[in-house]
Formats: C-alpha cells, structure tokens, sequence
C-alpha cells in the first residue's frame, strides 16, 4: 500500500485544503515519491505525464531564454503544485521542472488529475 493511501499527515497545503470530500475523490490516485536534487520531472516540449505536490522539496521552474541559458520564472514548494498547465487542458510543457531541494512529493498522473476536475 503506498503511504498515500495510508495515513500520511498532508505535508502540501494546497492539498491540505481541499475540501475532504474532494481529497479522498484525489487520494486513490496520490502517491508519495522522492525527489532528488537535480532530477529533471519534465522538459520544454515534453508531454506532463505527473503533477506534483511537493512536501518538503522545492521545484524549479525554468524558462529558456537563450541557446543555453534560462530563467528561473517559478519555485514550487509545499504550498503549490508542479504541472499546473494540466489545470487548463495543456498537455506539453514551455518550461523545465527541475528539483532545487531534496524531499518528498506527493504525485498523481496528469490523466488522473484531469479525470479528477472534470467529474
């Protein structure tokens, strides 16, 4: 059973404040992983296949602004949500996710979320 399904304290307050019947229509599909430093989550022109909820890990977002520079246009901690461009209908990222501080996330497939707003 994976610690989401258990009785894991909510750590993400976006999560945490969500009504509890939304929640648990959520938690069937949550699952908590580990983020490492410098893991990249997903890339410009990839498909966001995972949402995540950070805990305690802090998430970049990064915009390329030259051949090989970029710039940070977001930070994700455990007030918020990586993947947000899944809220509205947008499959293909325009940024990186890229792991800035080590911890916990909690993480959904993006298909999942989608089925979740909409029903």
């Amino acid at each position: 059973m994976s610690p989401a399904k258990q009785n894991v304290p909510l750590a993400n307050r976006l999560l945490a404040a969500l009504p509890v019947k939304e929640y648990h229509r959520l938690l069937p599909a949550l699952e908590q992983v580990t983020l490492d430093f410098g893991n990249i989550l997903y890339e410009p022109g990839n498909i966001i296949r995972h949402v995540h909820f950070p805990n305690d890990s802090i998430i970049s977002l990064l915009s390329a602004v030259a051949a090989r520079s970029t710039l940070e246009v977001g930070i994700v901690g455990n007030e918020g949500m990586a993947g947000i461009p899944v809220f509205m209908a947008v499959t293909v990222s325009r940024n990186q996710a890229l792991v800035q501080g080590t911890g916990t996330a909690m993480r959904m497939t993006a298909a999942a979320l989608r089925k979740g707003i909409s029903s």
